[in-house]
């Protein structure tokens, strides 16, 4: 396996490993994703309890969605399938 210039890999077991990324940077990037998650799910209990019936209409757009895609999906498929 080939190299690139400036590259060094480690060898562990008989694998060659690539170089891992700076640590300080991975754990600042895993814990920005944790607390985008968290900040989501706290807007979406936020929009839940301050606003039941707008939440349910666009839980039921959703679905709504979900279920016209897999109508036109079916209907796809028997056109293509029928001739």
């Amino acid at each position: 396996m080939r190299q690139h210039e400036g590259q060094r890999s480690e060898k562990k077991g008989g694998r060659r490993l690539l170089p891992r990324p700076v640590r300080g940077r991975a754990v600042t990037l895993m814990n920005v994703k944790k607390l985008l998650t968290y900040a989501a799910i706290a807007f979406v209990a936020f929009y839940l309890f301050t606003q039941p019936a707008g939440a349910a209409a666009a839980v039921r757009g959703v679905f709504d969605s979900i279920g016209t895609g897999a109508e036109r999906l079916s209907a796809f498929f028997t056109s293509l399938f029928s001739g």
